[in-house]
């Protein structure tokens, strides 16, 4: 048995206990769930499960890293914990840190610690690489307590997402933006061959405005207001219509109405798109639906990502259902709950 952190939203830290028992079954021994991760025994090896996770064969779990030991971490004292990255990192390959604090007892952000254990390693004589590091090395603080864990350098996973959201000095439309960032790393999609998209249920324009920022031409449809401002502040060009009838455009397009009214316009128009987004706040199968009655104008192999609103605690029969819908229209799909989803997930799928 290998012992592993796995990294989940403790919102669903239930269903993802019962999603790795059952994927593993008898390879999988016990399972303890800290604040927003889980200590997991799998009979694994740990290129193997980080494969898996990789693979989308997981909903609710994001990250996982073998675990090489655990300790207390009281703030300004790490001794004990640069004892046992000391004992476990390789002196012939150089590592990376990364701290993740979850509601740990210091006034220290990650940055600060991270830059504190890698100086002392380094005066130990280890090797730092940030770009392409032999090693990393991740340290998951909790209250006074810290749990660490250890990869090699092929495998580089980031545990923080969040703090990459912050890092960019919270410049943006939205959140969703960082939703997509995270649909790219998770379901391997390259945006920079996306040249026309449509964005149901775009506002407030986080995605649309993501997807044009890459140079993406982008139908927004919404009958909100989009933020307008925001948009224009990003270097993104945005237009209002209240009908569809451009065949050319840059940047964004916002066609200020309901996605039920624009349907038939849009299918009417007879342009093509390389991919389909929805995000609206509707129950899972009139999100489902709309993927379906759109699924005309997508080229061939072109892309759906689309977001499930988990409405209630249904939440195997809100997927389900909106799995079941699509299929026909679009296959090769997966579900992942992204770190910045909350009560959602987002659908991945493929046209064909």
């Amino acid at each position: 048995m290998h012992r592993y952190i796995l990294l989940v939203d403790s919102r669903f830290a239930g269903y993802a206990k019962k999603e790795l028992r059952s994927f593993f079954g008898e390879r999988c021994g016990a399972i303890d769930a800290i604040d927003g991760m889980l200590l997991a025994e799998i009979d694994v090896e740990p290129d193997a499960m980080g494969d898996e996770i990789e693979g989308n064969r997981f909903i609710f779990v994001y990250a996982a890293v073998p675990l090489i030991g655990t300790c207390a971490a009281k703030p300004g004292d790490y001794g004990a914990l640069l004892s046992i990255l000391e004992e476990n990192l390789d002196r012939k390959k150089s590592f990376r840190i990364e701290v993740l604090n979850m509601k740990a007892n210091s006034g220290t952000n990650a940055k600060s610690i991270e830059v504190k254990l890698g100086t002392s390693l380094e005066e130990r004589g280890f090797v730092a690489d940030l770009s392409s590091p032999g090693m990393g090395a991740y340290v998951i603080l909790t209250g006074n307590h810290a749990f660490l864990g250890l990869e090699s350098g092929k495998r580089r996973s980031t545990l923080d997402w969040f703090r990459l959201s912050v890092n960019k000095g919270g410049k943006g439309v939205s959140r969703a933006e960082f939703k997509l960032e995270e649909a790219a790393y998770f379901f391997g999609i390259d945006f920079r061959g996306m040249k026309r998209c449509i964005d149901i249920g775009a506002a407030p324009g986080g995605w649309s405005a993501a997807l044009a920022k890459t140079g993406s031409s982008v139908l927004a449809v919404d009958q909100s207001d989009l933020d307008y401002d925001a948009i224009r502040k990003l270097g993104v060009g945005v237009d209002v219509v209240d009908s569809f009838d451009m065949k050319d455009w840059k940047g964004v397009l916002h066609l200020k109405k309901s996605a039920a009214k624009a349907v038939g316009e849009i299918i009417g128009s007879g342009i093509i798109f390389d991919m389909l987004m929805i995000d609206m706040n509707v129950e899972p199968r009139e999100a489902a639906e709309a993927a379906v009655a759109l699924a005309p104008v997508v080229r061939d192999d072109g892309t759906l990502l689309m977001t499930i609103k988990l409405v209630d605690h249904r939440v195997h029969t809100h997927i389900d259902t909106a799995m079941d819908r699509i299929r026909g229209a679009y296959s090769h799909a997966a579900v992942r709950k992204l770190p910045h989803n909350r009560r959602e997930v987002t659908l991945y799928a493929k046209k064909g």
